[in-house]
């Protein structure tokens, strides 16, 4: 087996801002924008999207892992399955309490694992993928997994306030990828399609980078909107949100919850 070690913690919380350069803030600037981004979001929802965030691990081959966690702070190590395999690092967002989180499609590869608050502690467990698709050109998509635990802290997903341009996302903290942190940015441009109604993609100046896929979207009352997916340069190299309805995604997670009662009840009955 091939092992490679990517230890990644899921808290302490640091808190960024956006800049419309796309390049890593300096201290002074981080400084500035940590006053920023707290004076927009209260404490208490920091605390509780921290815990809705989780690490992905995933790769499009089997792998095995190693997990120790001591509260919050821990370490895994994955053994892929040769030399030649391949793994990645990204988010995911809780959406609620029985095991579902949204992320982006291209996150959702074959063999994806899960490392967050669930079941009372942080654990690393593997997902499901129960919905991944890419909508046409104009740059969305998404994805739902499942994971077998209870999940601490969801949060559910809301239409965004046209009138609001401020968001706030979850990613990795640049200078320590063992943290999470919070960019601030702005929404400037907003592409729809009739043939996909449920689906709309926010061009925005967040400062994401690769790594941050899949990470939640927090208009300013905490509320989330979507997912980070990715970048854009013909809107000037837009950071990409994907937010769908929240109708479309509780018809998606109702259809699996129903199929995974129809399968128990079968199971149950021989």
């Amino acid at each position: 087996m091939f092992k490679t070690s990517l230890p990644l913690g899921l808290i302490p919380l640091f808190v960024l801002s956006g800049c419309t350069t796309f390049t890593h803030p300096s201290a002074s600037e981080r400084k500035a924008s940590i006053a920023e981004a707290v004076a927009g979001l209260k404490q208490e929802v920091l605390e509780h999207v921290s815990k809705s965030t989780f690490q992905v691990i995933n790769s499009a081959s089997p792998f095995t892992f190693e997990f120790t966690a001591n509260g919050s702070d821990f370490h895994y190590e994955i053994q892929l399955a040769s030399k030649t395999a391949t793994g990645s690092a990204a988010l995911a967002t809780a959406i609620s309490k029985d095991g579902y989180l949204l992320s982006a499609a291209h996150v959702a590869r074959p063999y994806v694992a899960v490392i967050g608050w669930m079941d009372g502690a942080v654990r690393m467990k593997f997902a499901r993928v129960v919905y991944k698709k890419y909508f046409g050109t104009f740059g969305a998509e998404i994805a739902v997994l499942h994971v077998e635990a209870t999940l601490d802290s969801p949060l559910a997903l809301h239409d965004r306030d046209a009138k609001q341009a401020k968001v706030y996302a979850f990613v990795r903290n640049f200078e320590n990828d063992s943290t999470l942190a919070v960019v601030a940015g702005h929404i400037f441009h907003v592409t729809t399609s009739e043939l996909e109604p449920q689906i709309a993609v926010a061009g925005t100046d967040l400062t994401t980078w690769r790594g941050d896929s899949g990470g939640g979207v927090m208009s300013p009352d905490g509320y989330l909107i979507g997912v980070t997916t990715g970048y854009k340069f013909a809107l000037e190299g837009a950071r990409l949100v994907c937010m769908p309805s929240p109708q479309f995604i509780e018809g998606i997670v109702g259809n699996d919850r129903a199929d995974l009662s129809n399968k128990k009840t079968r199971t149950d009955a021989h």
